[in-house]
């Protein structure tokens, strides 16, 4: 059973969100208090691994056989978390940018989606074993989609949903726009997922998220 550690949030979650309990078949959760996006975005301290990894304890004695997170920033701890938990731990997409990378014909790159391009660091890409030179391209600075995580926004979920994926659709079209020589879109932020179709459509390339890494170690 997939056990979620989960930032201490509140704003609407969508279909395809990691988060979303409507969008597992069975899952368990564990709220990290305190954990809130502001705090866990972009993070390069251990401030918070002691509660991640008690929220873990916690999940594989509730009978979880693999974790997963609900920031993909949290890549951060993934050491740490899979050294002192007894499943494996998957903190982060990020975690397929070695795999897609070697997989990509004539050279192609991965470019990676995500939340906050001026957050996610060095120290980010090598937890995940993946180059410092990986083309990365954020949401737009103080955009609507920004705004809906960090300030907990629970408004019209039809008008959240359309404006964020006007936020997506631009941050992809940036990316490509700079890098046209990338064959894949990479999805940091568990929250991109139920915007993988505008996504594909702004690029016209193959986009993966953390439900692809999921499926990768589905127990058989």
């Amino acid at each position: 059973m997939l056990g979620v550690l989960m930032l201490d949030t509140k704003f609407t979650r969508f279909a395809r969100d990691i988060g979303d309990p409507g969008s597992h078949a069975s899952a368990l959760f564990e709220r990290v208090p305190s954990a809130t996006a502001r705090r866990i975005v972009g993070i390069n301290d251990d401030a918070f691994m002691e509660p991640f990894v008690a929220a873990g304890h916690r999940l594989v004695a509730r009978g979880a056989t693999r974790i997963t997170t609900s920031c993909g920033f949290l890549i951060a701890y993934q050491g740490e978390l899979a050294r002192r938990l007894s499943v494996p731990v998957m903190t982060s997409s990020l975690l397929l940018l070695p795999t897609l990378t070697a997989m990509m014909p004539n050279h192609r790159r991965v470019g990676v989606l995500t939340f906050s391009g001026t957050a996610l660091r060095d120290h980010h890409l090598a937890a995940a074993d993946a180059a410092a030179d990986t083309p990365i391209q954020g949401l737009a600075p103080g955009c609507h989609f920004q705004s809906a995580i960090y300030e907990e926004w629970t408004g019209d979920p039809i008008i959240d949903f359309a404006a964020r994926d006007v936020d997506v659709a631009h941050a992809a079209r940036a990316l490509i726009t700079r890098c046209p020589d990338l064959g894949a879109i990479l999805l940091e932020c568990t929250n991109f997922p139920p915007h993988r179709a505008i996504i594909a459509q702004a690029t016209r390339l193959p986009v993966y998220d953390i439900w692809s890494l999921l499926r990768l170690v589905a127990p058989i």
